[in-house]
Order: structure tokens, then sequence, then C-alpha cells
């Protein structure tokens, strides 16, 4: 009695999913940052409050950290 190994060959792979179809242009929907955006008027000037508005952040973010050292 010989023991021989028969292997099979690998069942074939699946065949590729098909792409959805893209949605027709009357419903097309925006993404929310493009909502926002264009609901938006472009920044002008130094930027003065917006560094302002980080700086605070940048502390606070500290302040909350401060526990984990």
């Amino acid at each position: 009695m010989s023991m021989e190994c028969q292997l099979s060959p690998p069942p074939p792979p699946p065949p590729p999913a098909p792409d959805p179809p893209p949605p027709p242009a009357s419903t097309h929907k925006k993404k929310l940052y493009q909502t926002i955006a264009s609901s938006r008027s472009p920044v002008e000037g130094n930027h003065t409050e917006a560094r302002l508005l980080l700086s605070q952040r940048e502390s606070s973010f500290r302040k909350d950290l401060q526990w984990i050292w």
C-alpha cells in the first residue's frame, strides 16, 4: 500500500466584482466638505485671529494631556 499524496490544483479565483455604476448627474450629491467649502469665502488678512485660536488650542491641549506625563 503506497501512500502517495495527490495534490489537486487550487480552485480558480473568483471573478472580480464589477465596478458600481456612476450615479446619474441628476442625483449627484456633493460630499460634506464640498458643501461646506462652497458656502465659505476665502480667508483674507494676516490670519492673526487664526494664529490666536491655534495658540489657545495648543496650550489647552497641553493642559489636557498633562495627566499622561
